[in-house]
């Protein structure tokens, strides 16, 4: 009987820790927000030649500790959807603007939305 119940206990220590290592405690951990999402028309150099695209400005709020947040942004146009994603350290309080450039769209392009979300990596 003992030994079932070490191995149990072993088992509980093993298990809580695989949950701690998935689910931070968001007393240590960072928490963002995201303050706007802008899309702009923009012209990119690709290749030497002009190339007519789009750049969004994500603005980032980090209103927990200190840490590395995760900022996905997607572009979604008649002519289809790109993502970009980027990971970036924040301080308490710390706001950011991070830019993502998307040449892929033409100019042809119509039905223009960009979306993003953040989180802890």
């Amino acid at each position: 009987m003992p030994k079932i119940r070490n191995r149990l206990t072993l088992f509980g220590v093993v298990a809580s820790m695989l949950m701690i290592g998935c689910e931070p405690d968001p007393r240590y951990a960072p928490v963002c927000t995201i303050l706007s999402v802008e899309r702009q028309p923009e012209v990119f150099i690709i290749n030497g030649e002009p190339d007519a695209g789009y750049k969004v400005l994500v603005t980032v709020k980090n209103i927990g500790q200190p840490g590395k947040i995760r900022v996905a942004t997607r572009l979604g146009t008649s002519e289809g959807d790109w993502e970009r994603v980027r990971s970036r350290m924040f301080e308490v309080n710390e706001t950011q603007v991070l830019r993502f450039d998307f040449p892929d769209p033409t100019i042809n392009a119509s039905n223009i939305q960009a979306v993003a979300e953040c989180r802890w990596p």
